[in-house]
């Protein structure tokens, strides 16, 4: 908990020692009964709501799985070979990254695949050489999860999100990064958690430092979807298991066992601004630094986004059907440049995730928010941005 130290740190630098010890008192009385989350929230949600407009980042795009493509496309999971069909046209447009909210941890037609290898194994002599041309053909229409992994290969852009699981620190010792896992995929860590406050603090040894959740388990993508991908990021929204119900706070990274692996928005927020995600820096309890730029977080990696509002109860960013992609009504020059997120927004399909402005969105929706605050610069932890910073 970061709050409480802006407060005692300007409060003890005040010459009005009389207002000083109140606001002590006043912060420690709630503090010592468990209340300064809850107020935490509520200036936070204040801030929000009290703070002028800001404009979204414009180089956002969410390419939506709405229900006019289940429509059109039928239910959900759509074969992974039209998601590399619309991942090739994007990728057309040389955006600066591709996003997927979308987990791939299990294969698709994996029993097919293993049926056909059979028939292979046992009927090769019979088959011939235009026999043979004909199974790798089809191996080639089945095997989907390749086919997904060659488009994002060739897109050099992909960012996956990985759905995970958490608990407090507490918690027992986690396994070990998977080698799928890229080198850029693990924050470097300059230094270990530091518990102490400054000198000045007297008062707050009644806090505790909060150094977050850790990760248990990771759903990580099959391999070679895993292996092709750019980047691969924490799916903010999924810990602990179960539907969203309030989205505020944005951990930035996420301790796995010894090292510390990044949100799936601060690696698109990164790329977004042009900086390679090899150059992403975490201090422990202090921030993260994408190259030379600092962000300042609380003691367990978080910050606190701002929510954009929208024209006429119009999204504040430009969405695309996913099959109006698909069905090329989309040039792919739109995308260019751009930072593009590409997820489920179907009612039946997703949680419904409340914001603090008291809007209801998707988590593609929502993650588009915080990429775009990360980009921004739009951010609530800035002591500037604390209501009550200037006592």
């Amino acid at each position: 908990m970061e709050f409480p130290t802006l407060i005692i740190s300007k409060v003890l630098r005040r010459k009005d020692w009389i207002l000083g010890l109140a606001v002590l008192v006043t912060v420690g009385a709630i503090g010592s009964v468990g209340g300064l989350d809850h107020l935490e929230r509520t200036a936070y949600e204040w801030g929000v709501w009290l703070s002028s407009e800001r404009l979204p980042n414009e180089d956002i795009v969410v390419v939506a799985i709405d229900e006019p493509t289940l429509e059109k496309l039928g239910p959900w999971p759509l074969s992974r070979h039209t998601l590399a069909a619309v991942n090739q046209i994007i990728a057309k447009g040389r955006p600066k990254s591709i996003g997927y909210t979308i987990p791939f941890s299990t294969p698709e037609n994996q029993y097919p695949l293993e049926l056909l290898g059979k028939l292979r194994k046992s009927h090769k002599k019979k088959f011939g050489d235009k026999g043979e041309s004909s199974l790798n053909r089809m191996r080639y229409l089945l095997d989907t999860d390749q086919r997904l992994a060659d488009s994002f290969a060739e897109a050099g852009s992909v960012v996956l999100a990985m759905p995970f699981y958490s608990q407090s620190q507490q918690g027992t010792s986690r396994e070990p990064l998977p080698d799928s896992l890229h080198t850029a995929d693990v924050i470097e860590s300059n230094q270990l958690p530091n518990d102490s406050f400054s000198p000045e603090s007297w008062f707050a040894g009644i806090f505790q430092q909060d150094h977050g959740e850790s990760i248990d388990r990771i759903e990580f993508p099959i391999e070679p979807i895993a292996n092709a991908a750019a980047d691969l990021g924490l799916a903010l929204g999924s810990g602990s298991g179960g539907a969203v119900h309030r989205f505020d706070t944005i951990p930035l990274a996420m301790a796995f066992g010894d090292e510390f692996v990044p949100s799936f928005p601060l690696l698109l927020a990164a790329r977004g601004k042009n900086i390679n995600t090899n150059e992403l820096q975490i201090e422990p309890g202090k921030g993260v630094k994408i190259g030379d730029d600092s962000i300042d977080t609380d003691s367990g990696l978080r910050v606190y986004p701002y929510f954009y509002t929208g024209d006429e109860e119009q999204p504040p960013f430009k969405v695309v059907s996913f099959s109006t992609v698909l069905e090329r009504k989309i040039p792919a020059w739109s995308f260019q440049y751009k930072t593009v997120l590409v997820g489920l927004t179907a009612a039946e399909l997703v949680g419904k995730v409340v914001t603090p402005i008291g809007e209801v969105m998707s988590p593609v929706m929502a993650m588009a928010h915080n990429v775009s605050s990360l980009m921004n610069g739009d951010l609530y932890f800035r002591p500037d941005w604390v209501p009550w910073a200037q006592y």
